[in-house]
């Protein structure tokens, strides 16, 4: 016998012999603590009830997603797997013996090295690092370790069980680790679906998660080709080098909230509760999205949308943009991006001019054009209309929105009393009153929506301020007052009285709820920004609309562009909500008992457009731009619209009508043509 044979021979058996009388003292963890333990590399987002909102990657290191179940893998995995790897795989006890021993005879023959670890061998080497061989291959003691954890660990652990742990820990290409992963970015599909062809490419990375191109070609289609099956090899190949041609994307299964995400990861957690609600979050986005595209051709592209709980300052729903095909630039978020606040502050400015009994809400303010020296210049404000309505009455002025009137009542407070009493509301990066000036009542400030809409939230709640918070895990902090109760009240029913919001805005507009809601809008200079921000007893929601580029939409105002979506979302939050008048000798008070959205009521009604509604046909616009969208509470096959009469089309979405001058009757009808809902409305 050849002596370095016979060498080999002598050294593989003394330290055999040393590692049979070695216990074997590593503690096999049990399936379920090994499956608990696995990090996922993404950061998921969780609604207040637990919902998945959105998974965006935080490990930097590695790409782990889901654990996968092993009745969730397509069985052509594990078919090509077994070939690969462990063909005996059901046979043995953890250690198939034979390809051990025909492993063994090839190197000490000379022979060469043949892989012969079982997949529990493999495994076995995952869970316990100390069994990992180095370059050089495992030492005798190390291989003996891996085949006492092997056959321990299929003492243990059942075959599915075990086969279902390989597939989720074993490492792919490169930084993917678990089927999950792999199929998710290799073949943008999830791990039930995959082929006979995809699943001979995916097993060929095991052995060699960098190898290259040809390598892992090659090795599919001999998987392939063992398998019998009828998969082309040179589709194989096509295959591959498609993979090999470009940078994976594991597109995520949740993504309904693109800036809260980017913002929150962060923080490095690998799950996060938040106090968003999945399902007002994809309502408000559907909203926003069906308002922008019916303003398109506006030169509209870009909005945003906060929802808050007033008592909690929890974020229900936080839409920072528009959705990537329509928004000019996505990734700005709308809700902290600083614009031009337009007429949306002066309700803290009448509401200074209150608390310090400066004025009452019935106090006589003139509407006439002015003149006002600012340095070395002439200050000459007009209303929106460019019209004048001469005296009215403090109500009147704000909830019509009069520019005049608001400067004038801005001119009798202190410039920087009034900027301390709006940073005491939640508005920051502001300078000293001289800076400004008394263009402030006409929004020269810039602020953010989550600044606006927290400041309404303010007014909801009787003047006590707070933070909001989108972290369950957070606290909004304890409440300052900042205007009297007395204060708000007024300011809240002047901002809720159709009456005294007609002048500007007439009855029936984009403004007026199912419920009582208070409500303000906004239009910054040259129609660069439009806001609509309001409250009811229990939510306040702002909306902002416009282009992130600053470009000036086209003749859009704060009623006909932010006001529709802030409507219809305040529509939606006040469903299922039963309002009870209840007298007692000392007050009447308002109880509002809510109900699950899920329990609405059956009858459907017109939610667009409104009673009363007038429509403008702008001549300078394409007749296709101008769309007007008719939507109804539910969609139902059985109920259709009725135009003047005439049947247009089922009422089961969204359906889009080009106006024609004239006065309209607009219908919901079932099959029997009863009426359950009817609106009038008129385009000019």
């Amino acid at each position: 016998m050849n002596i370095q044979i016979r060498d080999k021979i002598f050294v593989f058996i003394g330290i055999f012999l040393l590692a049979v009388n070695t216990l074997f003292s590593t503690a096999i963890p049990s399936f379920q603590s090994v499956r608990d333990s696995i990090q996922n590399s993404e950061l998921i987002l969780l609604d207040r009830n637990g919902k998945i909102l959105h998974e965006i990657r935080n490990n930097k290191l590695n790409r782990r997603t889901n654990w996968i179940k092993l009745e969730n893998i397509s069985d052509a995995v594990v078919r090509a797997l077994l070939i690969a790897e462990d063909k005996n795989f059901f046979e043995h006890k953890g250690v198939d013996w034979k390809a051990l021993t025909d492993g063994a005879l090839r190197y000490f023959t000379f022979r060469g090295k043949r892989g012969a670890s079982t997949i529990t061998m493999q495994l076995a080497s995952i869970l316990e690092p100390h069994l990992k061989g180095k370059a050089g291959g495992r030492t005798l003691p190390q291989k003996w370790d891996q085949i006492q954890y092997a056959q321990e660990l299929e003492r243990k652990w059942s075959k599915e069980e075990i086969l279902e742990s390989y597939l989720n820990l074993v490492n792919f290409k490169g930084e993917l680790v678990g089927i999950d992963s792999a199929s998710r970015a290799l073949f943008q599909k999830e791990a039930h679906g995959l082929d006979e062809l995809e699943s001979s490419i995916i097993v060929s990375f095991f052995k060699s998660p960098s190898g290259k191109e040809n390598r892992i070609a090659d090795r599919a289609c001999y998987i392939a080709k063992v398998q019998e099956s009828n998969v082309d090899c040179e589709k194989i190949k096509e295959k591959v080098r498609d993979i090999f041609s470009k940078t994976y994307y594991i597109k995520p299964r949740n993504g309904f909230t693109y800036h809260i995400a980017h913002e929150l990861n962060k923080t490095g957690q690998q799950k996060l509760k938040t106090t968003l609600d999945l399902e007002i979050q994809i309502l408000a986005q559907e909203i926003l999205r069906k308002q922008l595209l019916n303003l398109k051709g506006k030169n509209v592209k870009d909005g945003a949308i906060l929802v808050l709980e007033n008592a909690t300052g929890d974020v229900l729903a936080y839409v920072g943009g528009a959705s990537r095909d329509i928004s000019s630039a996505y990734e700005i978020d709308g809700v902290k991006s600083r614009r031009q606040a337009g007429s949306t502050l002066k309700p803290f400015i009448y509401g200074l001019a209150f608390e310090k009994n400066i004025i009452t809400d019935n106090t006589i303010l003139n509407d006439n054009p002015i003149d006002i020296q600012v340095g070395t210049g002439i200050y000459s404000p007009s209303n929106y209309q460019d019209s004048f309505f001469g005296d009215v009455s403090a109500r009147v002025a704000l909830a019509s929105s009069l520019n005049i009137p608001a400067v004038k009542v801005l001119g009798m407070l202190n410039l920087d009393e009034f900027l301390t009493t709006l940073k005491e509301f939640g508005f920051t990066e502001l300078r000293e009153g001289d800076y400004y000036g008394l263009s402030i009542a006409l929004g020269s400030l810039d602020i953010s929506l989550k600044e606006l809409t927290n400041a309404y939230r303010t007014l909801a709640n009787k003047g006590l301020h707070s933070e909001i918070r989108i972290k369950e895990q957070d606290s909004p902090g304890s409440p300052k007052r900042i205007f009297s109760e007395k204060t708000v009240e007024i300011l809240s029913n002047i901002l809720s009285d159709k009456e005294a919001r007609a002048l500007s805005f007439g009855l029936e507009n984009p403004l007026v709820t199912r419920f009582k809601s208070s409500v303000k809008t906004g239009t910054s200079k040259d129609m660069r920004d439009n806001w609509c921000v309001g409250y009811n007893h229990k939510y306040t929601v702002g909306v902002w609309v416009g282009n992130f580029s600053g470009e000036p939409m086209w003749n859009v105002s704060g009623v006909t562009g932010a006001a529709p979506v802030w409507r219809d979302i305040m529509n939606f939050l006040s469903e299922g909500q039963i309002e009870i008048q209840k007298n007692n000798s000392r007050e009447t008070e308002n109880i509002f008992v809510s109900t699950k959205i899920s329990q609405k009521t059956s009858i459907m009604k017109i939610v667009y457009p409104a009673n009363h509604t007038i429509i403008s046909v702008d001549p300078d616009i394409p007749k296709e731009n101008q769309a007007v969208y008719f939507e109804s509470s539910k969609s139902d096959k059985d109920v259709y619209w009725l135009l003047n009469g005439e049947i247009l089309d089922r009422a089961t979405g969204i359906f889009l009508w080009y106006p024609v001058y004239g006065k309209y009757k607009l219908s919901l009808v079932d099959s029997k043509k009863r009426v359950l809902d009817e609106v009038e409305f008129e385009v000019r």
